[in-house]
């Protein structure tokens, strides 16, 4: 338990008036409840585990064993001098590292130690705020009557960041233990600044970060990210050796639709550890850094597309009320290819709950030029899209887009470009994916059982690829 119950308490107090001496009693009282409000400090739970196990058989390893922090809290009890040793409702005080994962070590079969890492806990931007309790009521004796007195406690709220202070990992290969101990430095805003690791032959690799708050507001995007303090996602990070660049990368946000967005991706390229400075903080990109990838995002934050250095984009389409992405199409922009799964994500309403994929698909003849242009960008384009045969079937029809009007039982209608690969998706909000077909029109089915678990894996013809089984275990410990 993160707090032990307390069932009892005293007070003292004196009464004195009139002609009678004064007269100190000592109240005490037991309870049937515990009187100290009940503690979740433990990642929200009132029981903490200082140690668990997991126990593996048939297995090359034999255990792994998890060490955490598990202190319980501190009752705030008054000081011996005071009339009151503790006053019921005040709440206990919790250590701010507790839940802190700080060993883990894997044994093979054997029961030797294969692997340790221990780290160390270090809390930061702590603050103490202080509140009291109070209570008032009546006392006396069938001679005087004290008409009210107070009792007041004060306790502290502590709070803070839990952190990584430092790691040691310890590899056991044949009696010989090879370490690696990395140490952490972190921001004022309790954000990681620096990894340092040094290596068993005594080199040091060390990680740099570095935040809109580091950086000069160069442009505007900066002065906008500081502004809508989005000052925890690092836009440069740095891997040095020895004190040399061996690797880096920085972002370039852009500013959208009232909101920022990821835009440039830079990377460096040395072929040798280099004396390369750093881009904050004035925001000037070294020769070293190349241009690696471009992202572009939609008014919901969603991506839309990506491009590589191979130039190749892919384009993404989201759907569900943005929730999900429902299509990807390589060497496509998000604007030149189309998918229509008749679930309410795109441009065409469902009439039937017939369908191949989702719950929804459309029985009667859609002209497509009237919502996908056949020579957009100047590209030749391709088009699938599944309809039920004369033998009740879901086929698969394959052909070239000239802007055509297609008639059947359709669903799941897909264009793209010729030189391009679309893979495509529907979704059980809340729950999982629920099909998908891939660029060669293969479809994949995915069920799931009354507790939204995912129950089977199966193809187009209802044959099952995967299971899965869950069972409660009998056996404890």
């Amino acid at each position: 338990l993160m707090k032990f119950p307390k069932y009892y308490t005293w007070f003292s107090n004196i009464i004195c008036g009139g002609p009678y001496p004064a007269v100190q009693y000592r109240t005490h009282t037991l309870y049937s409840n515990t009187i100290v409000p009940y503690s979740f400090s433990a990642n929200g739970s009132m029981v903490g585990y200082g140690k668990v196990t997991e126990n593996y058989t048939d297995n090359a390893l034999g255990k792994i064993e998890y060490l955490y922090i598990a202190k319980p809290d501190k009752y705030n009890i008054l000081p011996t001098s005071w009339d009151l040793d503790y006053l019921p409702g005040t709440p206990s005080t919790p250590f701010l590292d507790n839940g802190f994962l700080s060993t883990i070590t894997i044994y093979d079969k054997y029961n030797h130690i294969f692997k340790k890492t221990s780290n160390m806990p270090v809390i930061e931007l702590t603050k103490t705020y202080w509140a009291f309790k109070v209570r008032n009521g009546s006392a006396g004796f069938n001679f005087v009557q004290v008409p009210e007195y107070y009792q007041m406690s004060f306790y502290p709220i502590q709070v803070g960041k839990l952190l990584t202070g430092s790691t040691r990992e310890e590899i056991y290969d044949n009696n010989n233990a090879f370490t690696t101990f990395k140490e952490f430095d972190y921001s004022d805003k309790g954000y990681i600044k620096t990894e340092k690791q040094t290596i068993s032959n005594g080199s040091i690799l060390s990680k740099h970060y570095r935040y809109s708050t580091d950086f000069d507001s160069f442009s505007s995007w900066l002065a906008e990210l500081k502004g809508k303090n989005i000052i925890n996602n690092p836009l440069e990070i740095v891997t040095k050796k020895d004190d040399k660049l061996i690797d880096g990368s920085f972002t370039i946000y852009k500013s959208h639709d009232n909101i920022i967005t990821p835009n440039e991706i830079y990377q460096a390229e040395t072929a040798n550890p280099s004396n390369t400075p750093f881009i904050a903080p004035s925001g000037t990109i070294p020769a070293e850094y190349k241009q690696k990838g471009i992202l572009e995002y939609d008014a919901t934050g969603n991506m839309s597309f990506s491009k590589g250095t191979n130039n190749i984009s892919i384009g993404y389409k989201w759907g569900y009320n943005q929730q999900y992405t429902i299509a990807e199409c390589k060497n496509a922009t998000n604007i030149e290819f189309m998918f229509e799964d008749f679930e309410g994500n795109g441009s065409i309403v469902s009439n039937s709950t017939t369908a191949h994929t989702g719950k929804g698909g459309y029985n009667g003849t859609v002209d497509l030029q009237n919502y996908f242009n056949p020579t957009l960008n100047g590209r030749n384009y391709r088009l699938s899209y599944f309809k039920i045969d004369g033998n009740g079937k879901w086929v698969n029809v394959e052909e070239n887009y000239t802007g055509q009007s297609i008639t059947g039982m359709l669903d799941d209608i897909r264009i793209y470009p010729t030189d391009g690969e679309i893979k495509t998706y529907t979704y059980e909000p809340l729950v999982g994916i629920t099909s998908s077909i891939d660029p060669s029109g293969k479809t994949t089915y995915y069920n799931y059982d009354n507790y939204k678990r995912l129950l089977n894996i199966k193809d187009l013809n209802g044959n099952i690829l995967k299971s899965y089984n869950y069972n409660y275990s009998t056996v404890l410990g």
